[in-house]
């Protein structure tokens, strides 16, 4: 029986990487190729050339076998694949095509496009392969139309809600409050801050709205570091870059931990812009994100605000931008689709039409 398993591609020794698989989508619908001496169909990709890079295999394997001459390609991860008698290693990627040219001349006899992995397949670990693909890549289709697209951060791009449910439990256990699930945090979490701490309980009476915010700001600082960007938004932002599009955050988080953050992430270099506020309650994102757009010499309707809160939706209208809403952060799905249409109820599933 074969295992299939993944490793973050920035950890691993690219000697060992003997293949790149490249899992491509054009025109919403994702390539196969069919081997003139196979009745089946499997990924684009193939054993690397002695002394090459693995992402010029990718390249190379991508149009000898498809044609491709006009694309974004970024790797997603590096995997292995063990068998009760060997185990190999290689590179998936992800490639964007704006266009195809002739087929090369090779062993491979067509190219089909699909929306789902075929139901015969040359190798078995292929509906793994295309999961991961689609769980890396699922928001990428939907930024096709726009110039600029600006990023909210906390529960947007760095997954930090179970770390939020977490302290504010343990504070509300500390003022003889009931603990919060996820469910029932991400149901009331909402801007104001002080209007979502008293939906919670919080007596401002008794313990001053500052205190509470300030005692939930540095315990939440002191796991900041446990915090890992959504899987995929890497490999989002670098095939965005490829397009030339600006990219940028606007966030209620602070500029110097934004800066830090990023930096440390590993994303600071995809990024145009970063603006932050000058405090953890919200109260100038709006205003920064004014500032933002005075920057930018590109039109509003041109410009997507991508959150994953009401508030993302509230500030994205007044600055008059397109909104994509995300329900992977800090509020479900049902409470933001019921205000805003252009919702998608997870970044992890195929977006393709």
């Amino acid at each position: 029986m074969e295992r299939t398993e993944f490793y973050p591609f920035s950890e691993t020794d690219q000697a060992h990487l003997q293949f790149a698989l490249v899992m491509a989508l054009y025109k919403g619908k994702w390539l196969f190729v069919k081997h003139r001496l196979r009745d089946t169909l499997e990924i684009p990709g193939g054993r690397r050339e002695p002394d090459e890079n693995i992402l010029r295999t990718a390249h190379r394997e991508l149009f000898e076998e498809t044609g491709a001459v006009r694309y974004q390609l970024a790797p997603i991860s590096s995997y292995s694949v063990t068998t009760a008698t060997a185990k190999s290693h290689g590179l998936l990627c992800f490639a964007s095509i704006d266009e195809l040219g002739p087929l090369p001349a090779s062993e491979i006899e067509r190219v089909v496009s699909l929306k789902e992995p075929p139901k015969e397949m040359t190798y078995c670990n292929i509906p793994v392969l295309f999961a991961k693909a689609v769980k890396n890549t699922g928001l990428i289709e939907k930024f096709s139309d726009y110039q600029h697209v600006i990023f909210d951060w906390n529960g947007t791009l760095l997954d930090d809600t179970q770390i939020c449910v977490e302290v504010i439990s343990d504070l509300l256990a500390e003022h003889g409050l009931p603990r919060v699930s996820a469910e029932n945090y991400r149901s009331i979490f909402g801007f104001p801050v002080s209007d979502y701490y008293k939906k919670l309980g919080f007596d401002f009476s008794r313990t001053p709205f500052q205190l509470v915010g300030d005692q939930f700001m540095a315990r939440y600082r002191q796991r900041l570091h446990e915090a890992q960007l959504f899987e995929g938004v890497s490999v989002m932002l670098e095939i965005l870059k490829q397009r030339q599009l600006h990219l940028s955050i606007l966030s209620a988080a602070s500029q110097v931990h934004l800066d830090e953050a990023t930096e440390a992430h590993g994303i600071h270099r995809y990024l145009n812009h970063i603006f932050g506020t000058g405090d953890h309650y919200a109260s100038s994102k709006l205003q920064r994100g004014r500032e933002l757009l005075q920057q930018m010499n590109i039109p509003g309707s041109k410009t997507l605000l991508v959150g994953d809160t009401d508030h993302d939706l509230d500030v994205g209208k007044a600055l008059g931008l397109e909104v994509l809403l995300v329900a992977d952060g800090h509020q479900h799905y049902e409470r933001l689709i019921s205000q805003h249409p252009n919702t998608i109820k997870s970044r992890f599933q195929s977006q393709v039409p």
